[in-house]
């Protein structure tokens, strides 16, 4: 049985604007933020990432949940259609995107954000601490593009 049409198309607007939302985020961090903040001495460096990292967790948190959420429904909902495996791709990414995050960027996330970091580990270990987060994120900002994009064709598609 096939789901009501608006609801469908609620979820396909919804997963679009949620991965476009995370992917777009991802992009201005990276070529924004990552690069203001490198001329920053080490205790500026730290409250801007700091506050900005706060931040970003907050306003994530929902559009993250409803990159995976949207497509999940949309590929049960979709059955008949021949594109509906390019639902899956973003839950798949919210997967990967996850464990990579609280397995890889995470545990060190947690000492930068300690107030005390700059005395217990030094200026240039904050330095390089935020140097290899940005590289990190960057991994993540090509796996939200990625999903925008497929996102974006399966919409066409379905």
């Amino acid at each position: 049985m096939m789901a009501p049409l608006d609801l469908i198309e609620g979820c396909k607007i919804a997963a679009i604007f949620s991965t476009g939302y995370m992917a777009g985020a991802g992009i201005y961090i990276s070529l924004v933020e990552v690069q203001s903040r490198r001329s920053l001495p080490a205790k500026a460096l730290w409250q801007q990432f700091t506050r900005s990292f706060k931040m970003a967790a907050k306003s994530m948190l929902a559009s993250t949940l409803v990159t995976a959420a949207a497509p999940t429904y949309l590929y049960f909902a979709l059955e008949g259609s021949p594109s509906r495996n390019l639902w899956l791709v973003s839950p798949a990414c919210f997967l990967i995107g996850s464990i990579y995050t609280f397995t890889i960027i995470i545990p060190e996330v947690n000492v930068i954000l300690d107030e005390k970091v700059i005395e217990k580990k030094g200026e240039k270990w904050l330095e390089d601490a935020v140097e290899r987060w940005s590289s990190r994120h960057l991994f993540r900002t090509v796996l939200n593009a990625v999903n925008f994009g497929c996102m974006i064709l399966a919409a066409i598609r379905s």
